[in-house]
């Protein structure tokens, strides 16, 4: 019996689901005391899952598209994240002026561009992958983060906890780079909902989707790591985060006149009724 990675107590088998990329059967394994689902097996040679097919459309998630955003990125929808995140953090703190921003697993940079150009912050992008070189901002490696110690007041990590193998040496991570009084957002798919079907959950995709959470998963998470767990709720900025999820989802790329005639304020607190993504909490240092 395999015990849980997070907080050791046993776990239970799920089942198995073939990989989207790697085609090959992946066992779920799910942990009833700390609600951590966790693929037992994940594929371990990551440059075969996190390939350049990866980061233009045609790898494991097909609705990731991250060079798309590079050449169209006054017009992708990725635009309403972004704009949701930034003005969720901004509701946490109460204001941006002079903060020092990490966005942790940057992809291509596009948030990191978007608040150099957009707001009153400097921010910094840090990725494993290769293609933040193509990115045009400034870029950390991964020597430059012990440099940065103590040195950022928000990081984020946007879909990306459920691509890490170990979270909580993760999430010790970050909170070694924050300032005191810092704060984490992270964005991740809630197993809440999904308990009874989780194996035909879309958004598990298990050679790239390895660790699963729910609020309380977590939580646990972050106050292991030392943070402070805070909730925050459906905040300002959510409504255009839902409305990114829901044009990905709906394979839209592009901003368009159609999709801007939806009343979003009431489209996103239907969507959230369902999916309950401001359920999470945020961790502050």
């Amino acid at each position: 019996m395999t015990n849980c990675l997070l907080c050791q107590s046993s776990t239970t088998v799920v089942g198995k689901k073939p990989g989207g990329r790697i085609k090959r059967n992946f066992t779920l394994l799910h942990c009833q005391t700390c609600g951590f689902y966790f693929v037992e097996d994940p594929e371990l040679d990551f440059e075969k899952v996190y390939d350049e097919a990866y980061y233009d459309g045609r790898g494991a998630d097909p609705l990731i598209n991250y060079k798309h955003e590079i050449e169209s990125f006054s017009t992708t929808v990725r635009n309403y994240e972004w704009r949701g995140i930034t003005k969720f953090v901004e509701s946490c703190l109460g204001k941006l002026d002079g903060l020092t921003w990490l966005d942790y697993g940057c992809g291509t940079g596009g948030l990191v561009r978007f608040c150099n150009e957009n707001l009153p912050v400097k921010a910094h992008g840090f990725d494993q992958s290769s293609v933040t070189k193509e990115a045009l901002i400034p870029v950390l490696s991964e020597a430059d983060l012990e440099k940065y110690q103590g040195s950022f007041d928000v990081i984020t990590a946007i879909e990306v906890i459920e691509h890490c193998i170990d979270p909580l040496a993760e999430f010790a991570k970050l909170r070694r780079l924050l300032k005191p009084g810092g704060l984490l957002f992270c964005t991740t798919g809630n197993t809440a909902p999904f308990e009874t079907t989780i194996l035909d959950w879309s958004y598990y995709v298990p050679d790239i989707h390895v660790s699963l959470f729910q609020p309380k998963t977590l939580k646990y998470c972050l106050e292991k790591s030392g943070f402070r767990a805070e909730n925050h709720g459906f905040q300002p900025g959510f409504e255009s985060i839902i409305r990114f999820k829901v044009l990905k989802s709906l394979k839209m790329s592009e901003m368009n006149i159609l999709e801007k005639m939806v009343p979003w304020s009431i489209a996103s607190r239907i969507v959230e009724s369902k999916f309950k993504l401001s359920d999470f909490p945020v961790g502050r240092s």
